[in-house]
């Protein structure tokens, strides 16, 4: 990808030369003197490349080409004017010189008449998604054993209209024996809705795009990105030839090199990609009912202390609330996050609630039968019988074992998702603060001098190291890897975490002190 600067010049080292054999056929506009100009961009609303979204109660104007633009911007000089429009009329405009720039272009020989191209700023994957619990007999190792499929099993396929996908794929697609398996739309956004009307069986998107309207989407349909890279290409800056010349993209791509040397263009990257593909690898039902079960694991810790220490009611449910939410309210807080994850469902809150009347009840009947009712004598020797094969104890930590597995996980998505940078030190401390800061708030709201989350227990330590294991994945193969890698990643995050605590209380290990 474009993270290594030497992979960077080999994949481009042809463009250049090609390039500078067009340029001399043609006149040059542009003086080589960015610096102090307003350039005109144009853009198609297409996230998370170029997208607004609401902060503060204001537009934002946000995007992997928006902020790489203003980086650029920055690094030469020049000021920037974007402007939105269809792909159709931002070619048409780059090619009269209304615009002076359109951003995310492949690069075309009959665009090199009208328009000069800048070095790649980044790789666009056209990938195929689909629900393979629809037709699980549908699965392509090729482009060819795609396309032909596609007829045998009279897939419905829908593509964005005028998007070029490779020359045999478009070609083949555009035929008329495909007419009535393909459907054209405008838009990426549209192919989505097709789908969830069970229009279309699958579509061909760019893989961020197609991931990030599948994260954002609230359906029951297991939309997922098929492992087979339908088209792969380099995208460009595309300059009007009626407003600038050779040197002038030669200046723009001095400091397109000079944002990948530093490391500014790989973090943009990995901002906008990361977030995408973790929310979708964690977007399971498998990981929400983790989720809740360490939430009540948690509860429960504070309702026992709350029972041994004789708290009150309101009590209980503090000491319950602070190490299941606890510590990803202070984790939001800090990274100004709107609104806080207690706030954006009532979820959570329900589940502590439930968790604290449920074992006052329980405490309360108890308190109630005893040396009333005999059968209740039965099921007291029934219990103490099995408590010598399952331990009740050993049940809980297998249980809190699991929320701080989940928890882990969650707290290295919330810092990739808001932009904690950089994320090898945010990503393992968010895990830490989430899965463990609760925990010890709870103790020092009870004034326990002897917190064993800071004294003895090997505890917040598992959530710190396997969080940085899971941030290392994430910073260095975020925008190489598919969503089904990514939530590999994300169940071995959870099954070592796991294991781990697992063998800590095992071993009774302690840990290290000074």
């Amino acid at each position: 990808m474009l993270s290594s600067r030497v992979r960077f010049k080999f994949r481009t080292s042809i463009l250049p030369t090609t390039l500078c054999l067009i340029f001399s056929l043609f006149p040059v506009a542009g003086n080589g003197e960015l610096r102090g100009k307003v350039l005109r961009i144009s853009a198609d609303q297409r996230a998370p490349y170029y997208y607004t979204e609401h902060r503060a109660g204001t537009e934002y104007l946000t995007g992997v080409d928006v902020e790489l633009a203003r980086l650029l911007a920055n690094e030469i000089g020049f000021r920037i004017d974007f402007h939105e429009g269809d792909w159709a009329t931002n070619l048409v405009s780059v090619k009269s010189g209304e615009s002076d720039v359109v951003l995310g272009a492949f690069y075309y020989e009959d665009r090199a008449s009208y328009a000069l191209f800048s070095e790649p700023y980044r790789v666009e994957r056209q990938v195929l998604f689909l629900d393979s619990t629809a037709q699980p007999d549908f699965n392509p190792a090729t482009l060819d054993d795609f396309l032909e499929q596609l007829t045998d099993h009279s897939f419905r396929l829908g593509i964005v209209d005028r998007y070029y996908y490779g020359s045999e794929v478009t070609a083949t697609l555009n035929s008329p024996e495909f007419s009535q398996l393909v459907t054209k739309v405008p838009g990426e956004a549209m192919l989505t809705e097709l789908f969830l009307n069970d229009q279309i069986d699958g579509f061909i998107a760019d893989r961020l795009v197609g991931s990030r309207t599948i994260a954002e989407l609230a359906t029951t349909r297991q939309i997922h990105e098929y492992p087979l890279v339908v088209y792969q290409a380099n995208v460009h800056a595309m300059f009007s030839r009626e407003n600038f010349g050779p040197i002038d993209v030669e200046e723009f791509n001095h400091a397109l090199e000079s944002l990948i040397s530093s490391g500014q263009h790989q973090t943009t990257l990995r901002h906008f990609a990361a977030p995408i593909l973790l929310t979708n690898a964690i977007s399971g039902n498998w990981f929400f009912v983790l989720d809740i079960i360490g939430t009540i694991a948690f509860a429960i810790s504070g309702v026992l202390i709350a029972r041994k220490e004789h708290y009150s009611l309101f009590g209980a449910f503090v000491l319950a609330s602070l190490p299941a939410v606890g510590g990803g309210v202070i984790r939001d807080l800090l990274i100004n996050r709107e609104p806080i994850g207690i706030l954006a469902t009532p979820l959570y809150m329900y589940l502590i609630i439930g968790t604290v009347l449920t074992g006052y009840a329980l405490n309360w009947i108890l308190k109630f039968v005893r040396g009333r009712y005999l059968f209740i004598f039965d099921i007291s020797v029934w219990i103490v019988s099995m408590s010598r094969y399952v331990l009740p104890r050993n049940v809980f930590e297998v249980f809190d074992a699991i929320g701080l597995a989940a928890f882990t996980v969650t707290g290295v998505a919330i810092a990739s998702r808001y932009g904690a940078d950089p994320l090898l030190i945010w990503g393992p401390l968010l895990a830490a603060l989430t899965a463990a800061g609760g925990g010890i708030l709870r103790d020092v709201f009870r004034a326990d001098a002897n917190n064993p989350a800071l004294k003895t227990s090997f505890y917040a330590e598992i959530a710190l190291c396997w969080g940085m294991l899971l941030s290392l994945f994430i910073y260095f193969r975020a925008m190489d890897v598919s969503t089904d890698a990514m939530r590999t990643a994300v169940v071995v995050t959870v099954v070592g975490a796991f294991a781990t605590r697992m063998m800590i209380v095992a071993l009774k290990l302690r840990s290290p002190q000074f």
